[in-house]
């Protein structure tokens, strides 16, 4: 496998920040009580399927795999994209975008990297041309979204709530804001696993 170039995915949670924090401020001055975060596609799929009422307040932001997805092909015309996650439902979201071509797991390349011997410990270190914020690299830990975006809009004051793990007392809790329209924030960051995205079930541990 050649790789010409290496996009940071913190290049897309950059881009995803920037993006999240404008709609926020523009649903609160169009009066919408409060919207939720839209990077985990987990959460997003279970709205549409089971929370259809909740729909309407999950911002339409792309993840920061599609902005990194479309940033590569802009600058490689023609370049093959892999996203690689400790995600499992980054699979299901990659095959609805066109900028995407595959997704792999964490234990998926640990698994080629084991297969073809490769020693990590042997191989040239590579230092990324693009750099990006303390922000977009702290993107995927729990409560990384809602600081990322409160930073942005540099708002102290502004109130959120972070639900990290989806276990049936947030879920009813979701429900209630969809179905009052009342929440104790303003920003509802939601992410399927606990922790965040880094303690996805397809991570690596070791």
């Amino acid at each position: 496998i050649g790789f010409s170039d290496v996009v940071e995915v913190a290049y897309g949670a950059e881009e995803t920040i920037r993006r999240e924090a404008e709609e926020l401020k523009e649903k609160i001055e169009e009066g919408q009580p409060f919207m939720t975060t839209s990077c985990c596609p987990a959460y997003v799929n279970l709205a549409k399927k089971h929370i259809p009422e909740l729909v309407k307040y999950v911002s339409s932001t792309g993840s920061p795999m599609h902005y990194t997805a479309e940033y590569a092909k802009k600058k490689h015309p023609g370049c093959t994209t892999v996203f690689i996650a400790p995600c499992a439902s980054k699979k299901a979201e990659g095959a609805s975008d066109a900028n995407v071509d595959f997704v792999w797991t964490f234990r998926e390349l640990d698994s080629v990297i084991q297969g073809m011997g490769i020693d990590i410990d042997s191989t040239m270190p590579y230092t990324p041309t693009e750099t990006a914020s303390r922000d977009a690299h702290n993107f995927a830990k729990t409560s990384g979204v809602f600081t990322a975006v409160k930073n942005h809009i540099d708002e102290a004051s502004l109130e959120g709530v972070v639900i990290a793990d989806l276990h049936k007392k947030n879920i009813a809790m979701l429900k209630g804001y969809a179905k009052t329209g009342k929440c104790p924030g303003k920003l509802v960051e939601v992410m399927s696993c606990p922790g965040g995205c880094i303690t996805g079930p397809c991570a690596c541990s070791q």
